[in-house]
């Protein structure tokens, strides 16, 4: 009975069952609110952090080139999105930024990471198994403390 509770406790809910949080929020926002939400420029070509609570950016992108410019660092990677979430803090609805590393090759920004072929090559080996394995280890492999949405492998030429 217990694995019944823990394995109904570990699916993902639909995403209606948000519906009741996020209606209200969606009509308090301005259609600027909105625009900001759905904009998702590249951390490296934000010069000024106060331009994320200026347009209210709902997402950033750490692409291929973009590492903190501290370091590659364990430390500079967490401080870069701590910096960046704490200028939400400053917004009218606080919404949290919803941050992305590019990892189509594994965490090829952080010092020490797994790199992989392009996906091209993983999807021509036509092992699919082999594709999921990589996208695993992807996912596991940047210790960050926050979360964060992965750029990761396509599965298009695998299945």
């Amino acid at each position: 009975m217990l694995g019944a509770a823990l394995s109904a406790a570990s699916q993902p809910k639909p995403l209606s069952s948000f519906d009741p949080q996020v209606k209200p929020l969606l009509a308090r926002m301005t259609l600027a609110e909105k625009i900001g939400q759905m904009t998702q420029p590249d951390q490296e070509h934000i010069k000024d952090l106060a331009d994320i609570e200026t347009y209210f950016v709902g997402s950033i992108l750490s692409g291929g080139t973009s590492d903190p410019k501290e370091g590659n660092s364990l430390q500079a990677w967490t401080d870069l999105y701590d910096r960046l979430q704490r200028h939400t803090t400053n917004t009218r609805l606080k919404i949290p930024i919803l941050y992305g590393i590019d990892a189509v090759h594994g965490h090829n920004n952080v010092l020490g990471a797994v790199i992989f072929p392009q996906n091209i090559g993983m999807g021509c080996t036509r092992n699919p198994g082999l594709v999921e394995r990589m996208e695993r280890v992807t996912r596991g492999s940047p210790r960050h403390r926050h979360p964060v949405g992965l750029c990761a492998v396509c599965h298009g030429a695998a299945g």
